[in-house]
């Protein structure tokens, strides 16, 4: 869900404008600089703002090889490509790693090839080839189907989205094994049907598996649209964030979670929508984190993941809930400000993300230093942030501070002092959230999965541990 924009530096106009030509074109914002200057001018002016960055190195005033390096300092971890022109080919001599750059690529290419590079990046919807699904498939509208369960994705009922035309078939499950489909793909979209499911207390509505990225793609669209807009508030906005969660939501089904429980989860997520709403009036930084699509995807996972837990440890009462809710949203604040509420000006605004960062072998000295510095004292400065500039209750801070303390003792590392109790449930949700997003949503080996989340609740107490192995079907 990251910005989807590249920048070409390239004088070969022929070139240039094959790429505008291109049937993808239309899904990327690009920028076109045909010399130097204008090409760093862009990159000073979209600091942060690129997934990817093409450059021949034949460019001038000044040269391609200039580019890079000004890249590199406004542009900092953003993949660089050099094009291999056949008309005057890279000198050989040229060293990629020396210089910084991820790659180069040989003309002729195509911009499918172009994106290719940065396909981890950048998020497509194809509409066509969405309503294409439909045609895989014949089942008739309002008619009882018998297909194995696991041909198709569940997706919560109250959060599921579509256009003006439904771009997707859509299913209820009548009973193990049994469906109907109750809206064709590429029809009008009929609201009244759905809601007339959703009064009869359907939770779930269900998409063949082969539609379930082209779904997520459309999210991820929508997504950049509500964000955006500010006339639509945080309680809007928020539940459809759930359906960001499909990966984690996925793998949980597979697994073993119950419907029952995704459904809970479900309710709360939408319940604390408004008291996001409220704390949005007394605190600015709040629509950054709604922004920071990354950061709130992952955040609503572990929500969704501590609401269950707590359900079965019998927290009921609403202010606890709430509270609980609130510091899993909040609790990689520390990747965004500092204690002193300035923000900090990096991309890797969660843990998993700055991990991976660390781990790729391209994060070089200050950078470095910064996210290793950011990692260690993310859960301190989240709490300091909470405490000095918000009007958050203390116990937010305090669960806050506290969320990586098992894994501290663990190794050895923990600084001491009390930890609160739901510090331990934002935790064992946290390291369960980073783990089920690994497998993308598809078929995992349950026994695998059950293996791993026993070796993450293993450094936590009894009282966490059997709700957590309740909400995961795990057997002691």
């Amino acid at each position: 869900m990251n910005k989807q924009k590249i920048l070409i530096a390239d004088a070969d106009f022929d070139f240039v404008e094959k790429i505008k030509n291109d049937e993808n074109f239309k899904n990327v914002k690009v920028d076109f600089a045909e010399q130097g200057a204008e090409a760093q001018t862009l990159m000073k002016e979209n600091a942060g703002e690129y997934i990817g960055i093409f450059i021949n190195p034949t460019i001038v005033h000044p040269s391609g090889l200039s580019c890079v390096k000004f890249s590199h300092l406004y542009q900092p971890s953003v993949p660089i490509y050099l094009f291999d022109d056949i008309t005057s080919p890279i000198d050989e001599n040229i060293n990629d790693e020396e210089i910084g750059i991820s790659g180069t690529l040989a003309k002729p290419i195509t911009f499918k090839d172009i994106l290719k590079k940065i396909e981890g990046s950048i998020s497509f919807f194809d509409e066509k080839a969405a309503l294409g699904i439909s045609e895989l498939h014949k089942d008739q509208l309002e008619k009882e189907i018998e297909e194995t369960d696991n041909a198709f994705c569940p997706i919560a009922a109250q959060s599921f989205v579509s256009g003006k035309k439904t771009l997707f078939d859509t299913y209820v499950k009548l009973r193990k094994d049994k469906f109907i489909k109750i809206l064709q793909a590429g029809d009008n979209f009929e609201y009244d049907r759905l809601l007339n499911y959703l009064k009869k207390g359907v939770e779930f509505f269900y998409i063949r598996n082969e539609a379930r990225e082209h779904y997520l793609s459309f999210c991820d669209k929508l997504s950049e649209v509500l964000v955006k807009k500010k006339d639509i508030p945080i309680n809007k906005k928020f539940p459809h964030l759930f359906n960001q969660c499909d990966v984690t939501i996925r793998t949980m089904a597979s697994t073993g979670v119950s419907n029952d429980n995704l459904s809970y989860a479900q309710r709360y997520i939408t319940r604390l929508a408004g008291a996001m709403e409220q704390l949005k009036k007394e605190n600015v930084f709040i629509l950054d984190l709604m922004r920071n699509l990354d950061g709130a995807e992952h955040a609503s996972s572990v929500v969704m993941i501590a609401s269950m837990i707590a359900n079965k440890m019998g927290m009921e009462t609403g202010k606890s809930l709430e509270i609980l809710g609130i510091a899993c949203m909040f609790h990689d604040i520390g990747f965004m400000y500092d204690e002193e509420g300035n923000k900090i000006e990096h991309k890797y605004t969660t843990e998993e993300l700055v991990e991976e960062r660390l781990k790729s072998g391209k994060c070089f000295a200050e950078e470095k230093k910064m996210l290793t510095a950011l990692l260690k004292e993310h859960a301190e400065n989240g709490y300091f942030f909470l405490t000095n500039v918000s009007k958050f209750s203390p116990v937010i801070c305090q669960i806050v501070k506290g969320h990586h303390s098992q894994e501290e003792k663990a190794r050895g590392t923990y600084a001491g002092g009390a930890v609160h109790p739901m510090a331990e449930i934002l935790e064992i949700a946290d390291l369960t959230a980073k783990f089920l997003v690994k497998f993308k949503g598809k078929d995992v080996d349950p026994k695998f999965v059950t293996d791993n989340l026993k070796k993450i609740s293993n450094i936590f107490p009894q009282r966490i541990r059997e709700p957590f192995y309740s909400v995961f079907n795990i057997e002691k």
